[in-house]
């Protein structure tokens, strides 16, 4: 069973520690984790740091917090006087003694694949630098075996920096494309399906004394995303959704009524593959590029998702992301490279005889919103989420005035004012929040791989209530449950 460490860690404080079941046991942690902050036995029984705050009895607590910190998962700060009458009061904190291993892999359909990793602790605060590696594609095939071995140098190079031995809950792992219980059911950039990398790299990373017997846990990138941001706090409600453009993707999250949703088969949501244009519907082609350029795919290229005997145009993969904007100004202009920083960054309109006319780029980038918007759109029709995150690049989300770069979310807004139910009025705040979050290149690496690690944190909360499908440790029947929890029920 691949999380029988976890098994037989729940099995240890349940029953010889008198802790209480596994999930009574989750639900003190996570109080603990989402706190913030040390918190006393009294704030864990009230639970108000929970979007759905409730009471437990504190003596079940107390037994729970004792067999947590028996088994090091929680501390205790030194105790202090409360100022209010009564006894002083101790605080809890998640322990230094675990840690949890996070590995980013960013899979580029035409390039080699980059990994970024780090260990932290259970409050998801790094303990070692951000260390990347990358592994070399042969023959344009992404070799499964040479990346486990890769990410197998990686973990043992991040262990060499730790200050001091600690016990590991798990090693997380984030990656592009549709995951379901470790499965990636199907990657576009990496060509794979149905590839059991949690099995492959449970395996890989056993042969590492320091992790023998510790399990696997991977992810997709933004499910991964979502859950370190509701564990953060920059991703707050019971309904939030998250869509996130990378520089060849597009991909989303969706939290609902406080639990992460993935659908049957884990394919939920998609909106880099929703079709938003139609060949048909636009006659204007893209110009062929100029000889000798490298323009790269344009927003008449197909997409990544085609196969030989199924092409797809018009996929929001194929309009709203910086490769894309790229090398469509590129082959407008017949030019090798345009960056996506440059093509912001120009002139919203430039005087043409007695009027203004709008840039190349400002056309470009207001094609590329729109494309985003209608996505955004039908997922807000059709979800009603409350906040509605967009995770853009840095020169997408932060345009300077008067910039083409501003067209790009003026394109996004406009189709959300024209599509939501309700009016515009309402997509502006009554019912929708619609929030823009902006990263730089150089902090995707890092973020994937807290996030990473923030999933295998979540992953055993998950698994004490069993909710993962292996058998819950106080039972000998399979259970399964609902959509993994963003915040696990209390």
């Amino acid at each position: 069973m691949t999380h029988r460490m976890w098994a037989e860690l729940l099995q240890r404080m349940s029953g010889d520690s008198g802790g209480g079941s596994p999930p009574m046991l989750a639900k003190v942690l996570i109080r603990v984790a989402l706190a913030g902050k040390p918190v006393p036995r009294s704030a864990i029984s009230k639970g108000s740091m929970l979007l759905r705050p409730s009471a437990l009895a504190s003596g079940t607590v107390g037994k729970a917090v004792d067999a947590l910190i028996g088994e090091g998962l929680l501390a205790e700060e030194a105790t202090k006087k409360s100022g209010q009458p009564g006894p002083p009061i101790t605080p809890l904190r998640l322990s230094g003694t675990w840690a949890i291993i996070g590995i980013h892999i960013d899979q580029q359909h035409d390039g080699p694949d980059g990994l970024a990793g780090i260990i932290c602790g259970l409050d998801r605060k790094p303990l070692t630098e951000l260390l990347k590696g990358e592994v070399p594609t042969k023959g344009a095939q992404h070799d499964l075996r040479h990346l486990a071995g890769e990410v197998r140098k990686l973990t043992e190079s991040l262990l060499a920096q730790l200050d001091g031995p600690r016990k590991f809950l798990g090693v997380g792992l984030e990656i592009g494309g549709h995951v379901h219980r470790g499965i990636v059911q199907d990657s576009v950039h990496a060509g794979w399906s149905q590839v059991d990398l949690q099995e492959i790299l449970t395996g890989e990373l056993g042969g590492i004394p320091e992790l023998r017997g510790v399990p696997a846990v991977v992810e997709n990138d933004i499910n991964a995303l979502a859950l370190h941001g509701s564990y953060e706090g920059s991703l707050e409600g019971l309904d939030v959704a998250l869509v996130t453009v990378f520089r060849q993707g597009v991909g989303g999250a969706l939290i609902l009524d406080g639990h992460m949703y993935r659908g049957a088969g884990g394919m939920a949501p998609e909106p880099g593959h929703l079709a938003v244009e139609y060949p048909e519907d636009n006659p204007t082609r893209t110009p062929a590029p100029t000889p000798g350029t490298t323009a790269g795919s344009t927003f008449g290229d197909e997409c990544l998702c085609s196969t030989k005997d199924r092409k797809a145009y018009g996929h929001v993969d194929t309009l709203a992301v910086p490769a894309r904007i790229e090398g469509q100004l590129a082959a407008l202009k017949g030019s090798e490279k345009i960056s996506l920083e440059k093509a912001a960054a120009a002139p919203l309109a430039v005087p043409r005889g007695d009027t203004l006319v709008f840039t190349d780029e400002a056309v470009v980038l207001r094609r590329a919103g729109r494309a985003l918007g209608r996505a955004v759109t039908h997922m807000i029709n059709t979800l009603n989420p409350g906040p509605l995150v967009l995770r853009l690049p840095e020169a997408l989300a932060r345009p300077a005035p008067q910039s083409s770069g501003t067209e790009y979310l003026d394109a996004v807004e406009r189709e959300v004012d024209r599509a939501y139910s309700t009016g515009p009025a309402d997509a502006r705040g009554q019912h929708l929040r619609l929030t823009v979050q902006s990263y730089a290149d150089d902090q995707v690496a890092r973020d994937g791989a807290v996030a990473a690690a923030t999933t295998v944190f979540n992953a055993f909360i998950e698994h004490a209530h069993g909710r993962d499908g292996c058998p819950a440790p106080d039972e000998g029947s399979r259970r399964t449950g609902p959509a993994s929890p963003a915040q696990p029920p209390t």
